[in-house]
């Protein structure tokens, strides 16, 4: 006879023969964990090399004035796409902060720089995957830092827009001598032909 238990379906089943089924719940294998995703997506001061300054606050700028101006350097971006690019960890998040009035998501000035790269790379010709887009975004950001604001001459940071032309002078240069020009040194002289003044200013955050 079958042992008396206080599960009716359990002793009937015994008494034909059959056995109860135990299903155990899966067990997570190292496989499976080797091929989780490890994206850590992180806000703009996560990416800023150490020892290196951010930017004011008043300098910080929100989600619609970043897509504003990359749209001027000719990048449509919507704010949906901005937001996944987020996610992938090819561009950084935004930090959020009191700000006119309500908790707002603000970037670095420079961020603007780093979004015009992620276009040109997952939009451009050749698209490039999300892992070689990240890490060029990474490798940027010291550069992008040095024009907003690193250059400095006197103490005074030197315009953006100077910077940009520069950058432009420089890529034509580039073309005609086929050598990487990351750097521009500009020599005030006097009427007499003499220095007395050397601007020098490097170009690292050149996009594209």
């Amino acid at each position: 006879m079958p042992a008396t238990t206080d599960d009716p379906i359990a002793t009937a089943a015994e008494a034909i023969g059959l056995k109860r089924r135990v299903v155990e719940p899966p067990v997570a294998t190292a496989t499976a964990e080797a091929h989780a995703p490890d994206v850590v997506s992180e806000n703009w001061r996560a990416w800023i090399p150490p020892g290196w300054p951010e930017p004011a606050d008043e300098d910080l700028i929100g989600r619609d004035e970043l897509l504003a101006r990359v749209l001027k350097r000719g990048v449509d971006l919507t704010a949906r796409t901005l937001q996944l690019w987020e996610n992938q960890g090819i561009v950084p998040r935004p930090v959020r902060r009191w700000h006119d009035g309500a908790v707002r998501a603000l970037y670095a000035p420079w961020v603007a720089d780093i979004v015009e790269v992620v276009a040109y790379r997952r939009r451009g010709p050749g698209r490039w995957s999300v892992d070689d887009t990240r890490k060029d975004a990474r490798d940027r950001v010291a550069g992008a830092i040095f024009t907003h604001g690193m250059n400095q001459w006197d103490g005074k940071p030197i315009p953006v827009e100077l910077c940009r032309q520069l950058q432009e002078l420089a890529r034509v240069q580039e073309r005609v001598k086929g050598a990487t020009v990351p750097v521009v040194e500009i020599r005030f002289l006097d009427a007499e032909d003499r220095s007395v003044a050397d601007l020098r200013i490097r170009l690292d955050a050149a996009p594209g």
